[in-house]
């Protein structure tokens, strides 16, 4: 009987596991397709852009395998990860890459691996050699190794901002990136097997503009639909910009003035109001998403103001009254404080001033509130316009001064000028006279003296230039080292020096 028993149960086992199986077949058969009709497992990995399994080619008698073939994949991928890091610490090259080339079969579509990776290779492992050209080599091989996780993630983004990062900021931005700049031009085998689309689509070798291509393809993807996970758009959506920004720079740098420099600069300008131009996402302090442009923030800020003139038009003279009324209720140490001229305050009063000023401001609402009942209608209608038109240019400008927009902008604006590009030449001339063999310190003070002569022009057209975070520093630069080749003729700065302003608005520059 218990035998009889024990062969019903199995028959009924069997059938449920035949059950089970069943709808996965039905699931995972491979179909034509057609609207309407239910996709398969295939299918919609396929459309989702996930890899196949690649289990296969993972080597069968590792214990990783065992592991992934348990679905345990996770697990494996740790041990792996932490045989990778032994073989780093044994300087174990080698082994090491055979281990991530391990990885990417394992979990190939777990994005922060090929991330971490890449960056393990580009940055970590290639420090570890004294040759530059052994770095380069290792800064190509995380480049590479983003490149085959698109292979595996084709809708990603993010994977295309790093390659675009690595190629642009990597080879651009090191220490080594002079030599760095010319191994790439030089390096027929990387540009022969670099995919058509993340070429410059003018065939110029530079890392900046090759890096530029990868940020434009992963802009190009999110605005086919693809969704941007993980990143700020705004850092996301500028990337092209900079990149073509830092191309001019990096002409000037290589001492290359001709027609080239003047349309990277040109081209710069026209990136940097596209990305002005693009609707963003910016998140507010109380977690509200607004949509923002770059280019807006005048646009808001007017609409503020006219809608603000609109509202105190309605009964002149009460927002002023509101103020008065707010100053008398102060306490009498703040009010004091703030009646008080600024130049002969105090510490304390400086402090009490700064907080009663801020208590005493009208804002629009509160002049909706007291405006008469018969208008009070329209009066709200305005505040609310003007409020949101504030908060508008507010979170503008706050993104804008994140990105630096405006001195990026002011700088493209300057540098596609002629004057700005002799002067560059002029101080670039200089220097190489001062590094020479043999300095020649008369003509390169003959040479700067032009340069900065040609500099007045250029902030003449564009005064902010002084101020701004960008080529401010610059410029001190510049006249710190007029000023050292003047020291070594047992000359000084003459009195009427021409980029005197420069020097006050750079206090750190000596005396």
């Amino acid at each position: 009987m218990s035998q009889r028993r024990s062969f019903i149960q199995k028959v009924i086992y069997l059938c449920l596991i035949l059950a089970l199986f069943l709808p996965l077949v039905y699931l995972n058969r491979e179909t034509s397709g057609g609207k309407g009709m239910l996709r398969s497992l295939p299918q919609m990995r396929q459309d989702m852009g996930l890899a196949q399994s690649t289990l296969g080619e993972i080597d069968p008698a590792s214990e990783t395998l065992k592991l992934a073939a348990l679905g345990m994949r996770g697990i494996a991928a740790t041990v792996l990860n932490l045989k990778g890091i032994d073989y780093q610490k044994k300087q174990d090259w080698t082994n090491l890459s055979a281990t991530c080339e391990q990885l990417t079969k394992l979990v190939p579509n777990f994005i922060s691996f090929w991330k971490y990776q890449a960056w393990n290779l580009s940055y970590n492992v290639s420090v570890e050699f004294d040759d530059y050209r052994d770095r380069y080599y290792w800064v190509k091989r995380g480049i590479h190794f983003l490149r085959d996780g698109l292979v595996y993630n084709s809708r990603e983004p993010r994977l295309l901002w790093e390659v675009g990062w690595f190629t642009s900021e990597k080879l651009g931005k090191s220490d080594e990136k002079e030599q760095f700049r010319v191994l790439f031009v030089q390096d027929d085998d990387y540009h022969d097997q670099l995919p058509k689309n993340l070429r410059d689509p003018f065939g110029r070798r530079d890392n900046w503009l090759v890096g530029k291509q990868a940020y434009v393809e992963g802009v190009q993807m999110v605005d086919r639909g693809v969704t941007l996970k993980g990143m700020s758009p705004i850092m996301f959506f500028s990337k092209p910009g900079i990149c073509q920004i830092y191309y001019g720079t990096a002409l000037g740098d290589d001492g290359k003035f001709g027609e080239d420099y003047h349309e990277a600069w040109s081209e710069a300008l026209r990136e940097w109001k596209r990305f002005g131009s693009r609707e963003m996402p910016a998140t507010t302090a109380n977690d509200q998403v607004l949509m923002i442009r770059m280019n807006d923030l005048e646009q808001w800020a007017d609409r503020a103001k006219k809608a603000a003139a609109e509202l105190d038009a309605i009964e002149p003279g009460l927002r002023e009254k509101l103020r008065q009324e707010k100053i008398a209720a102060l306490p009498t140490k703040e009010r004091e404080a703030l009646n008080t001229p600024e130049v002969t305050r105090t510490p304390e009063q400086q402090t009490a001033a700064y907080e009663a000023d801020y208590k005493v401001r009208v804002s629009h609402s509160d002049v909706a509130a007291r405006v008469s009942t018969d208008k009070k209608s329209q009066a709200e209608k305005l505040a609310n316009e003007a409020n949101y038109g504030d908060a508008m240019a507010d979170m503008i400008d706050k993104y804008r001064g994140i990105m630096n927009f405006g001195d990026w902008e002011l700088r493209c604006m300057a540098e596609q000028t002629e004057e700005a590009r002799e002067a560059r030449k002029l101080i670039y001339d200089a220097q190489h006279r001062l590094e020479a063999d043999s300095p020649d310190l008369v003509g390169a003070e003959q040479l700067y003296a032009q340069g900065l002569q040609k500099w007045r022009g250029v902030l003449d057209k564009f005064p902010a230039l002084i101020k701004d975070s960008l080529t401010g520093p610059e410029l001190g630069e510049m006249v710190t080292g007029y000023e050292k080749i003047l020291e070594l003729l047992d000359e000084k700065l003459p009195e009427d020096f021409i980029l005197k302003d420069v020097r006050y608005h750079n206090p750190r520059l000596p005396e």
